[in-house]
């Protein structure tokens, strides 16, 4: 093992983020499609009335009542409480493609009812499922108040899970799904998990999770411009499991005083192409977070990220080449290239380049 301690300039970065403002409600205007009534709002326009209990009943039914082609359902300001409809694992049960499950925005909060076991909020599955939105809502999935999972193999009790099946295998994709402006937090599970491909989670707000906080499965797919506060103990924030050609970008993640995270940005080994560009990692005086970023895919480029450590050192591992680590800002960061994960099936053997960082207290360690 031999340790390398380089200092580098040059660096100009720049970041986005596409969170959007605090809502009570939008207002219905001129929406075409059902609309469902919480039971504590001040809209009359209704198709159905949710009654404050087990209202994924009412939601199931409206979007039952679709044609096949899919469509709208909205989802009024107001508060939905949710339990296990018996449909797969699902509260909420998307099984059509084309359809649009949307709130009026913060205003619209779906809480997981106490004592459910093994329960997504918002489950869409279906054989080859496709051409999905969710969007402007709050779900709460009320992770204290759940009963421990009786399925950690197959990961329920997730805010949303999108799938072709519930079997891993033997289904045509699902494809062409997103999630976007959405608030997902206190999660049994993960927040969101979604396989399939054309994937999409954009410009939400997301909190605590027992397990990842979002996760994208086979890819290609993005996630993109939210904002991730973590609170609590979490496991992963950000990740990536057996995808290949996802894009991890313009993301901030906050670790607070008091949280306890074992990784800030994952993706997995022994597959390819997975950017991880411009996020900002951010790990207030108290937090814990092990690893700010662990990578495993090949032929990546890690670039134009922040990680921000107050006082505290955290660690990077990048296990796959392959790499391209370059105009990043490392504060109070220990990096660890084993590259044990080499892809050479492009011809010889590119290794871990790094250059043009901004390294303040990091060090780099190459394992031989």
């Amino acid at each position: 093992m031999k340790a390398l301690f380089i200092v580098v300039g040059m660096i100009a970065l720049v970041f986005s983020l596409g969170i959007s403002a605090d809502v009570d409600a939008k207002p219905l205007g001129n929406r075409t499609g059902i609309v469902i009534c919480a039971y504590d709002t001040t809209t009359s326009a209704c198709d159905y009335t949710a009654d404050g209990i087990n209202d994924e009943e009412q939601i199931n039914q409206a979007l039952s009542s679709l044609p096949v082609t899919g469509g709208s359902v909205y989802l009024t300001g107001g508060h939905f409480s949710i339990g296990d409809s018996g449909v797969a694992h699902g509260g909420v049960v998307i099984t059509k493609s084309g359809t649009h499950l949307q709130g009026s925005g913060l205003g619209t909060k779906l809480t997981l009812m106490a004592g459910t076991l093994d329960t997504n909020v918002i489950e869409v599955v279906g054989d080859g499922i496709a051409n999905v939105v969710i969007s402007d809502l709050w779900i709460d999935a009320n992770r204290a108040n759940q009963q421990a999972s009786t399925l950690p193999a197959i990961f329920q009790s997730n805010g949303i899970r999108v799938s072709s099946s519930e079997a891993a295998t033997g289904y045509s994709n699902a494809s062409n799904i997103t999630v976007r402006d959405v608030r997902v937090e206190e999660c049994a599970n993960l927040c969101v998990m979604m396989r399939g491909s054309d994937l999409t989670i954009e410009d939400s707000r997301f909190g605590n999770a027992s397990n990842d906080v979002v996760e994208l499965l086979q890819g290609p797919g993005s996630i993109t411009n939210n904002h991730f506060e973590i609170t609590a103990r979490t496991g992963v924030v950000i990740s990536t499991d057996a995808a290949n050609d996802i894009l991890i970008s313009g993301n901030t993640v906050t670790i607070t005083s008091k949280a306890v995270v074992g990784v800030g940005i994952r993706t997995w080994h022994g597959f390819r192409r997975n950017n991880v560009q411009n996020n900002i990692i951010n790990v207030a005086g108290g937090g814990m977070l092990k690893y700010a970023m662990l990578i495993g895919t090949s032929r990546s480029i890690v670039s134009g990220n922040t990680i921000q450590a107050d006082g505290k050192r955290i660690r990077m591992l990048i296990t796959a080449s392959p790499v391209l680590l370059t105009g990043n800002y490392l504060c109070y960061v220990d990096i660890t290239i084993n590259a044990i994960y080499n892809d050479v099936s492009g011809g010889g053997d590119l290794g871990v380049v790094i250059g043009d960082n901004i390294l303040h207290n990091t060090t780099i360690t190459v394992v031989e």
